[in-house]
């Protein structure tokens, strides 16, 4: 992942290379552009990305900032917002302008599947092919 200029750091873009067993050269596979992110996880056959914000601003989960989302060799596949995921904004570990919405990264299993643990204790395994919850119990 590279960050964008001084002005707009987060309008960066992230470039997966593979390495050729072969000879071990490597090559580009695929970007990503317009957003950058530290926390980005890639699933076990490169053709996944989970994205999570790093502490939005505010105080409270909202709809318009970015919880987690999925992408397929670059291309988004589906993303929820932090107020999606948390549940009770009491939990929310707060700091003077930015919060915490995730107590637990638990990333991917295998290539199809990624779990997070929310702030508010609710574990969710999401199908990344498709996005989709398959899994949401609070623990």
């Amino acid at each position: 992942m590279l960050p964008g200029d001084k002005e707009h750091p987060f309008n960066g873009k992230g470039i997966l290379y593979r390495i050729h067993p072969s000879n071990g050269t490597e090559s580009p596979w695929w970007k990503t552009e317009g957003w950058y992110a530290r926390r980005v996880f890639i699933s076990e056959n490169g053709e996944y990305l989970a994205r999570l914000n790093d502490w939005p601003a505010g105080a409270e989960p909202a709809d318009d900032d970015l919880g987690i989302a999925f992408y397929n060799i670059g291309k988004l596949i589906k993303k929820y917002s932090t107020k999606d995921l948390v549940k009770d904004s009491s939990a929310v570990d707060r700091s003077l302008w930015h919060y915490e919405y995730i107590r637990e990264i638990k990333g991917f299993s295998g290539n199809y599947t990624f779990s997070i643990v929310s702030i508010d204790n609710i574990e969710y395994q999401f199908n990344v092919p498709s996005g989709d919850i398959i899994s949401r119990r609070k623990i």
